[in-house]
């Protein structure tokens, strides 16, 4: 915005004297270059020749920038070793994670293993106590005296033993009490 009212200003200025050649601008400081020595006026934007820089303003700014150079080569290093150390710690949770992964499966196939070894051993009981309720039942149904019949006739007293025994006693085998009764049982 100021270069082009400036700019305008010239050429007005130049419409009027018919000059060509840059001048001087008196009082507005604005085209000073870094060393405060006024320039022409297009100089101070950049057009036209510039004075030349002394060996040590040169060398002052070859010095910057290899500084400059040297600090972002220092950020690239830290970068680089902060990256280094990221990628060792993923790779040390890749590890971990695989060996959690590795021993969780060993210990899912080891209850794995222990469920059904426990479920041979609950069926394996199961089957005992079947054959044992089953042995119980036919020792209750079996006559304690003979232990071939099976139990089909009851005394008053509740007794119970097969019919062919209980036709020769007159006393109950287990409660010493006299048979006042017998009662025929048929079982199934």
């Amino acid at each position: 915005m100021v270069y082009e009212d400036i700019t305008q200003q010239r050429e007005q200025e130049d419409d009027l004297s018919g000059e060509t050649e840059p001048r001087e601008v008196d009082g507005y400081g604005i085209f000073k270059s870094f060393s405060g020595e006024h320039t022409g006026y297009f100089q101070g934007l950049g057009a036209g020749p510039r004075p030349p820089k002394s060996t040590a303003h040169i060398q002052a700014q070859l010095d910057a920038q290899q500084r400059e150079v040297e600090q972002a080569r220092k950020e690239l290093d830290e970068v680089l070793a902060i990256l280094k150390e990221v990628q060792s710690q993923m790779q040390n949770e890749r590890q971990l994670r695989k060996k959690m992964q590795t021993q969780f499966l060993a210990h899912m196939e080891h209850q794995r293993a222990m469920q059904e070894q426990l479920q041979v051993s609950i069926s394996f009981q199961i089957q005992e106590a079947m054959q044992t309720t089953l042995s119980l039942s036919r020792s209750f149904s079996v006559c304690m005296i003979c232990l071939t019949n099976e139990k089909d006739l009851a005394f008053g007293c509740g007794h119970m033993i097969c019919r062919e025994c209980g036709s020769r006693l007159s006393n109950c085998p287990l409660c010493r009490k006299q048979i006042t009764c017998r009662l025929r049982l048929f079982p199934q």
